[in-house]
């Protein structure tokens, strides 16, 4: 009984051992052990290599009185060779993706632990697959003519490598040669995606030609401290951290970029220019630090995110005529900022113009709301006009000790935002009194300045509360600051409250609306003239043949 459970036993290790080297390879030839891949085509792959210091893979291998050709190598063909330094093989397609290797404690590729690997011919090859030649510490070259894919870590913590042609190369895996410490220059001319970390902390690249890439993912860049300038002409979008601590970059040309991430630029701190006109959306911190920026011009920008530009200290010049949403401290701590100009501005953030010490005029007739200390401490601004806003939050100007100036006439709720603007001389607001507070203005402001309003609207003020402390009310104030206008040969003239247009036709009508669309008055033209009496502040909007104007009395 015992020798036949002991015949069982050996016939299930023996069918056990013959099905895993039918999983592992099919036959040996000359100390190669291959794998077949296609029988229909009698192509192989190189399971497990000879142990050597100098490897030529043979392009093709008889057995059993057939011809292969040996075209891939497998996950752990080379997997800890610690001798080996040379490897041809001229026929090779593909090389395969490794996997996590328990005695290593880690991921491995084909060349794994081949620490001293200093030469490979690779002529053939298509595909470089996941940590193939990762941790290969004297590989100084790489030439892959053919290649067009690099998979993920596949030559990560390469130190040596100082040089790699991938001429055909066309996606860049995440990770592919993030830590390679001497690699000084790239090209990769048909490269369209470089993936995530692709070339991080690679402490020697100083320069990177990448025409072709369109996609630059997250951290690609980070840390490649000897980059000075970037030049990705196709490139549509550019991944968060993808050039952070690059800290000799001067200048970027990214004339088709539409998205910047987050953090994408920071401490940049040598970064002087920017060439960005197509991008529309600048993700938080964007350009944080980035010391020696002076000028920015981003005119498809619509989209300025939290802290996007915080601390740039020499930023001087700014122009995003498209943007509508300026984030938390986008331009917080711009020293050099002398004058910002947002004619699409809807949303200003808290905190967004904060610290702009040299910041003497802001122009932003479309902004509605503006954050809680917007402009705190700007100490130059002498000047604000915002037609558009309706809500003042708190402390937007606190420590603006220069302001002299303020225009809004469309606020209707005024917060501690003036408080401790205790210069203020002139303050301009529309025909109904805002909703204020006791902290809305300092007890010196009512005492000294000047409260324009516009015609016929002082008594009212004078019985709004807080409003009514000013001492000097003046109804000298036009909100449009237009007093007359031409519209397709019809003059449009506005003067204490009433409204002529001259140059009609004899008898021709013309209609005034309200906002919601209701008919005002329906007036014929005597002598080419109609006339229009409205109340301050009230907007209407006038047709005449065809034509229509806005107008705020």
């Amino acid at each position: 009984m015992m020798k036949i459970k002991t015949f069982i036993l050996s016939c299930l290790l023996a069918f056990i051992a013959i099905h895993a080297n039918a999983y592992d390879y099919d036959f040996e030839v000359d100390g190669f052990k291959y794998l077949i891949t296609s029988t229909a085509d009698l192509t192989l792959e190189v399971a497990y290599g000879p142990n050597k210091d100098v490897i030529t893979i043979p392009s093709t291998v008889v057995f059993n009185k057939r011809t292969f050709r040996v075209t891939g190598i497998g996950s752990k063909a080379f997997r800890k060779h610690e001798n080996l330094t040379s490897v041809d093989m001229p026929s090779i397609t593909y090389i395969s993706s490794g996997g996590y290797d328990i005695g290593y404690n880690g991921y491995m590729g084909s060349f794994g632990g081949c620490s001293k690997l200093s030469h490979v011919n690779m002529p053939a090859v298509t595909s470089i697959g996941e940590f193939a030649f990762k941790n290969c510490k004297a590989l100084a070259s790489v030439s892959m003519p053919a290649a067009t894919t690099i998979g993920d870590f596949a030559f990560e913590d390469c130190e040596a490598l100082a040089s790699v042609s991938m001429p055909a190369a066309t996606s860049i895996g995440g990770y592919a040669f993030a830590y390679c410490k001497a690699l000084a220059s790239v090209s990769m001319p048909a490269a369209t995606s470089i993936g995530y970390n692709a070339f991080a902390y690679c402490d020697a690249l100083a320069s990177v030609s990448m025409p072709a890439a369109t996609s630059i993912d997250g951290e690609a860049f980070k840390n490649c401290k000897a980059l000075a300038s970037v030049s990705m002409p196709a490139a549509t979008t550019i991944g968060h951290h993808a050039f952070e601590d690059c800290y000799a970059l001067e200048s970027v040309s990214m004339p088709a970029a539409t998205t910047i991430g987050y953090n994408a630029f920071e401490d940049c701190y040598a970064l002087e220019s920017v060439s960005m006109p197509a991008a529309t959306s600048i993700d938080g911190e964007a350009f944080k630090n980035c010391k020696a920026l002076a000028s920015v011009s981003m005119p498809a920008a619509t989209w300025i995110g939290d802290a996007a530009f915080y601390d740039c200290d020499a930023l001087a010049s700014v122009s995003m005529p498209a943007a509508t949403t300026i984030g938390y401290s986008a331009f917080c701590g711009c020293d050099a900022l002398a004058s910002i100009s947002m004619p699409t501005a809807i949303s200003i953030g808290k905190s967004a113009f904060a610290g702009c010490k040299a910041l003497a005029s802001v122009s932003m007739p479309a902004a509605k709301s503006i954050g809680e200390k917007a402009f705190g401490n700007c100490k130059a601004l002498a000047s604000v006009s915002m037609p558009a806003a309706t809500s003042i939050g708190d402390d937007e100007f606190d420590g603006c000790d220069a302001l002299a100036s303020v225009s809004m006439p469309a606020a209707t709720s005024i917060a501690s935002a003036f408080y401790y603007c205790k210069s203020l001389s002139d303050i301009y607001v529309g025909a109904e009194p805002a909703s204020c507070n006791s902290s809305s203005f300092a007890k010196v402001t009512y005492a000294t300045a000047t409260l324009h309003v516009p015609a016929g609207c002082t008594p009212k003020y004078k019985a709004a509360d807080y409003w009514k402390n000013f001492a000097f009310i003046s109804d000298d104030y036009d909100p449009t600051g237009i007093k007359c206008t031409e519209v397709d040969d019809v003059k449009i003239h506005t003067d204490n409250g009433y409204v002529q247009l001259n140059g009609l036709k004899a008898g021709e009508r013309v209609t005034f609306y309200a906002l919601d669309g209701r008919t005002l008055s329906t007036v014929t033209a005597h002598d080419g003239r109609v006339s229009y009496s409205a109340q301050p502040g009230q907007i209407v909007i006038v047709k005449y043949h065809s034509k229509s104007a806005k107008i705020f009395f």
